[in-house]
């Protein structure tokens, strides 16, 4: 079983930074508890094999852990972006759970979006006190998510420094 790992907390978004690194997305914990009643999650997978049940319940677990923001990277993160859309309880309210994809992104990228623009919607920012980065089947991706989470602050001026983002 996969094991949570708190990073850091980082003081200008004031969230605490975990990350779950899995073999598979079945090795998801069927409880998760990051310490805020509403999260926001990096999913980084490569989704392609993944029936559209299998990632369905992936998201399910997340959104009843209390997820209300998905950044969705990977090979076929649209697909994965667009079944997060169709499991949104929220959707027929006002509020709506987030979600993007970056396909066309490096997993840099994709992390600084996580980190430094991700939000929840007004009726959960009180509640949005967390941020959990998932790494499914790549060790490099979750070493590159992991460092990140680690030191934030450094991570993103790196990033800002050499890319386009």
């Amino acid at each position: 079983m996969a094991n949570l790992e708190r990073c850091s907390y980082d003081a200008l978004m004031e969230r605490n930074l975990f990350m779950l690194e899995l073999v598979a997305p079945s090795a998801l914990p069927g409880h998760i508890d990051v310490g805020s009643k509403y999260f926001g999650t990096l999913i980084a997978w490569d989704a392609r094999a993944a029936s559209q049940d299998e990632i369905a319940s992936f998201l399910k677990t997340l959104i009843d852990a209390g997820c209300v923001s998905f950044v969705c990277w990977g090979p076929d993160c649209e697909r994965v972006h667009d079944i997060a859309d169709e499991c949104d309880p929220y959707k027929d309210n006002d509020s709506v759970i987030m979600t993007t994809w970056h396909a066309d992104e490096s997993i840099d990228d994709a992390t600084w979006y996580f980190l430094n623009t991700m939000f929840a919607m007004t009726d959960f920012e009180h509640g949005f006190r967390s941020s959990l980065a998932i790494s499914v089947g790549s060790e490099p991706w979750a070493s590159a998510m992991r460092a990140a989470l680690r030191d934030p602050r450094s991570f993103s001026d790196r990033a800002l420094a050499t890319s386009d983002v």
